[in-house]
């Protein structure tokens, strides 16, 4: 790993070479990719949302891609029952607010088995793009919903106890979490005062 001087001039590629002692491998964060979670921390949670809860996984892009597909993997829980499934990409403003910007179709088979990974395309239905370019530096969030007789459990990086939220951590802006619940679909704005705080941080990937 190369050594900086706080007075010295460094360059993005630089930079990039300081992510170097979590993803020495190469295969964290490439640039043909967001992570919300890096995967490293992304572990089976054993507490799935409720049917009808949008939650939200905010994350900060790393370098400007175009996505136009998303990918999430279920921990040991299986939907079941399901007449709505999707997620989608929201983007964050300065005050926390969020636009949905993209999204999938919905999909009954959705997070239907474990341990799964699930990538599905961008849909237009809607009038929503097949493709969407994440800028680096801002902020967005994965969207995800299901409404389900047994809503499923996705995979994610807990950030406290089962049941449980951190309110300072919570509090914090810009959120790292934000749920809606008794949704019927994933909504197309949420108000940054809506947001109620979920201890579980889903990991998902966008893809071109």
């Amino acid at each position: 790993m190369p050594y900086f001087r706080w007075e010295d001039d460094f360059t993005e590629s630089d930079a990039d070479q300081l992510y170097v002692p979590l993803s020495h491998s190469g295969l964290m964060f490439t640039d043909a990719s967001a992570e919300t979670v890096h995967r490293v921390f992304g572990v089976s949670s054993v507490d799935g949302p409720a049917s009808g809860a949008a939650c939200l996984t905010m994350f900060r892009a790393r370098d400007t891609i175009t996505v136009g597909n998303v990918t999430m993997i279920t921990g040991g829980t299986a939907a079941a029952g399901t007449t709505l499934a999707r997620m989608g990409l929201y983007t964050i403003d300065g005050s926390g607010n969020a636009t949905l910007v993209a999204r999938t179709a919905s999909d009954t088979t959705l997070f239907n088995s474990t341990a799964t990974s699930f990538t599905r395309a961008f849909s237009t239905t809607g009038g929503y793009p097949a493709t969407y370019t994440i800028v680096e530096g801002n902020v967005y969030a994965l969207g995800v919903i299901t409404v389900a007789t047994t809503p499923p459990a996705y995979q994610s990086t807990a950030i406290s106890a089962a049941g449980t939220t951190v309110s300072g951590l919570m509090a914090l802006s810009p959120r790292l979490t934000g749920n809606l619940a008794a949704q019927a679909d994933l909504p197309t704005t949420i108000s940054a005062a809506s947001y109620a705080g979920r201890g579980r941080l889903h990991y998902g990937r966008f893809t071109a």
